[in-house]
């Protein structure tokens, strides 16, 4: 019983985290009119940038909430002025464009990182089901997953 009440958690938070990603592909194609086929890498970016801010001493929450979106921001904001803003209306190109990027960022972040990295324990901790452990973060975005539709 406690396997098949982890295995819910766990398909749970597999569920919230494409629900989020999609919102943010939504919100992306219906302020821009772009279909962004490099948004995963725009996520992994964020992941990459958590990690390298925690491993040289900021703290996990400084590092998820401030230095992760105002690097991938830049990011964001030197691709759309120079990939994205001469594409604009033409969407078979734009998802060419971001296919490419898609591409380029993760043979770059190979690259740079390459092909593994350490990762970085989830904030929150962890509680004990039966005989196994899940972590906090697992309900977090569970939670803020359901509550998005409500917003």
């Amino acid at each position: 019983m406690d396997f098949v009440v982890l295995l819910a958690i766990q398909v749970l938070y597999a569920v919230a985290s494409l629900a989020l990603i999609s919102v943010g592909l939504a919100i992306i194609f219906g302020m821009m009119r772009v279909i962004n086929l490099a948004h995963g890498e725009f996520l992994m970016l964020g992941g990459y940038a958590a990690i390298v801010a925690t491993s040289h001493g900021v703290n996990i929450w400084v590092a998820m909430l401030v230095v992760a979106p105002i690097i991938v921001g830049l990011i964001g904001i030197i691709v759309e002025m120079t990939i994205i803003r001469f594409l604009y209306g033409r969407m078979v190109d734009t998802m060419l464009a971001t296919w490419g990027l898609s591409l380029f960022l993760v043979g770059l972040t190979t690259a740079i990182f390459g092909n593994t990295t350490v990762g970085i324990s989830a904030p929150l901790g962890s509680f004990q089901i039966g005989a196994y452990r899940t972590s906090g973060y697992t309900l977090m975005a569970d939670l803020i997953a359901q509550a998005l539709p409500a917003a």
